[in-house]
Formats: structure tokens, sequence, C-alpha cells
């Protein structure tokens, strides 16, 4: 009897230890997500603020703000703090995406290449097959990232986000390189899976309105529109749409309403320029292709320069 009882306390014990345990961590999440407020504006305060933080203890939450607050100041900093938190949570799919862009951004890909590769072999990941193919189409590398792409799927369940992502990326590299056909087939497919998975609704839309099928293309983006009613891909394609509908005014309203939100919208320009051209508008035309080329000359020279924080582009 007396085992028992002193069974019980214990496990009355442990009890008390993992609920204390539970509630310090919730606590310290709430005060987590407060701080991240500060992250684009304030990151040198939010360092501050989490160096006392993680002082208390490991946390793979607290790390990650830490290296995302860096990448806003010097993202080599950032590496250290990320080598943190793989060490409590070494799938982290979140960090090693950070991982992956400052190392993008720094044009360490062979370095980038073989830590992921070692990865992979360690702990087989369709999301850092991913990654790693990702890394190739930077690096111009396709037939590389084509096989990745492939691994990626095969590795991912058919529950999991990523073997539609795998399948997508498949699809996109093919119209990348050419494939047109194989690309649309590959696209199809993924709709077939999830009618509703956005990317694929807009590279299948644009596809569609570059060799002409523009009453499908008209289907596709009436439900991407549904789904994502603010996306600017989305509205300049549904101004292309209606330029290849002939129904210039509709294209001058709507190519018009994004440019009054994303005046530094080139390709908005460009179409917008058509449209005012084919209206029988040509200063207007005119107006428009002349930002359309100073603002290509803009993001040129963007491109060319190296900032000293994370400045990696997002790659499909």
């Amino acid at each position: 009897m007396a085992t028992r009882i002193q069974s019980l306390r214990l496990l009355l014990l442990v009890a008390f230890f993992v609920a204390s345990a539970l509630a310090q961590s919730s606590v310290q999440d709430a005060e987590l997500q407060s701080l991240s407020r500060l992250l684009d504006d304030r990151p040198e305060e939010l360092i501050a603020r989490l160096e006392t933080i993680v002082q208390e203890g490991p946390s793979v939450s607290a790390y990650l703000l830490m290296a995302q607050a860096w990448t806003r100041i010097d993202a080599n900093r950032s590496v250290g703090w990320l080598e943190k938190l793989f060490q409590l949570s070494p799938q982290h799919q979140e960090a090693w995406k950070l991982w992956a862009d400052i190392m993008v951004a720094g044009e360490q890909y062979d370095f980038a290449i073989l830590r992921l590769e070692q990865q992979v072999r360690q702990n087989p990941s369709a999301y850092l097959h991913l990654l790693l193919a990702q890394i190739h189409v930077t690096t111009d590398s396709l037939s590389k990232a084509e096989i990745e792409f492939q691994r990626a799927f095969e590795a991912a369940s058919a529950s999991e986000d990523n073997q539609i992502r795998a399948l997508y990326s498949l699809g996109y590299l093919k119209l990348l390189v050419g494939d047109v056909q194989k690309g649309e087939h590959l696209l199809r497919q993924v709709l077939d899976r999830n009618s509703s998975y956005v990317p694929a609704l807009i590279d299948l839309s644009s596809l569609l309105l570059d060799i002409g099928q523009v009453k499908e293309a008209g289907r596709l983006l009436t439900r991407a529109l549904q789904l994502e009613s603010d996306n600017p891909e989305i509205i300049l394609l549904l101004g292309r749409y209606h330029l290849g509908e002939g129904k210039w005014n509709e294209a001058l309203q709507i190519l018009g309403k994004l440019l009054d939100k994303y005046p530094d919208n080139s390709q908005g320009h460009f179409f917008l320029g058509q449209a005012f051209q084919r209206s029988g508008m040509p200063e207007k035309a005119r107006q428009h292709f002349h930002t359309f080329q100073g603002l290509k000359k803009k993001s040129r020279a963007k491109q060319q320069l190296r900032s000293h924080g994370l400045a990696a582009k997002e790659v499909k």
C-alpha cells in the first residue's frame, strides 16, 4: 500500500512539473508573439529584448525569432542562432528555409548544396529536397533541380502539401525550359489533386493566355480571384484576359486599379499601355511603355546590389 502511495505521489509530482513547464512555455510563446511585432521596424530593440529570454533557457521559437531579427541587420549573425535551433529541432522547416535564403543571398551555393545533400542523406525530407531543388534552379542547374523535385514528390506522403508543391514545381520547371506540353500536363495534375492551388491556377492561366486559349484562362482566373481577390498576379492576368477578349474598357479599369495599388508593377504598365494603344490613346500608351522601361532598368540595378542584410528573392 505504501509503495502505491509513493508511486502516486511521484506521478503527481511529475504531472505538476510538466504542467508548470507547459504553462511557462505558453507564457513565453505569448511574449514572443508580442515581440515579433518589432521584427520589421525595430529589429535592434527586438534583439536586445530577446537576449534576456534566450539566456533563461533554450527555445526553438526564441532562437528562430532572433535569427529572423538578425537578417534585418546582418544575415551572417543569424546563422549562429539557426545552428542553435537545429540542435533542438534538426528538421525545422522554417529555419531551414531561412538558412537557405541566407546562403543564396550570400551566393554560397556550393556550401548550401553540400550541407543540404548531407542533411537529406541523414534525415530524408521532402521539404529539404524542395529547398535543394530551389537552389539548383537559382544556379541554373535545371536538370539537377528536376531530380530533386522528383525526389521531393516521392518522399512526401499523398496527404502532404509538399507533394503538391513538388508536382507544381516540376510543372513550373518544364515551362521554364520550354517543354510547354509536359508543363501544362503537370499543372493540370496539380489542379486535379487540389483545384484551389493558386500557384498552379496562376501559371496555367498565364500559359493558356500565351497560347490563345483565352476562354479557359478566364474560367481559371475566376476561380483564382475567388480564392485570392487581392493577388496582383491574378489581377494582372485578368487584365490580360480582357485584352485577349478585346474588352479594352474592362482591361483599362482592372489594370488601372492594379497600378493604383501597385504603382511599381512593371507588367501592369506594359499591358495597360497595350490597352490604351488598342483603345486609340497612343500618348497615354507611350507614357506607360516609358514607365515600364524605367522600372525594368531600376529592377536590374537593384538585382546587382547586395545589401548587408537578407535580400534573397523568393524562388518557386
